[in-house]
């Protein structure tokens, strides 16, 4: 019987690991800039022993979004494309001139693109700075990633997967 126990209990202890987040378990979570502690402490308390949970002691986050602060002259809806210094984004959510906010560094979105081309699938696209549409233009536009989808001349969004 308490060999079922701690059979039951270690199963139950993986599917925690496997839907929540290692973070939620550790001393100091990602969001708040603390290392997380790479030890389950529950398990070792339940007489499993130490359970690893692949963080790294210095690991923040997965750096899919950044904050960012619109120092630029316009409003950035949220799902609007941003310019970052060599990347770009899109914003999670509305930011006002000033403000600061999410911004989305990877991934796929359905973003604005330049009318008059067509995109096919894996094709380089760029970031217009004057119009915040995506281009398959480089010129001197800012590298933006590639289409993950075909896009036609007349569409004024397309699929883009972000600084790929």
């Amino acid at each position: 019987m308490k060999r079922l126990f701690k059979v039951l209990t270690l199963l139950f202890v993986a599917a925690l690991l496997a839907v929540a987040p290692a973070a939620a378990f550790a001393e100091g979570a990602p969001d708040n800039g603390k290392p997380v502690s790479g030890l389950l402490p529950v398990a070792g308390a339940l007489g499993l022993g130490a359970v690893a949970v692949g963080f790294a002691t210095n690991y923040v986050g997965s750096g899919a979004q950044v904050v960012w602060t619109n120092d630029t002259s316009t409003d950035v809806a949220s799902g609007g494309l941003v310019l970052l210094t060599n990347r770009i984004g899109v914003a999670l959510v509305a930011i006002a001139v000033d403000a600061s906010g999410s911004v989305a560094v990877e991934e796929e979105y359905y973003v604005d693109k330049t009318t008059g081309e067509e995109w096919t699938i894996g094709q380089r696209l760029y970031l217009v700075a004057s119009t915040l549409k995506l281009t398959t233009n480089a010129g001197s536009n800012q590298s933006a990633g590639f289409a993950t989808k075909a896009a036609g001349s007349s569409d004024t969004k397309g699929y883009c997967k972000l600084n790929a």
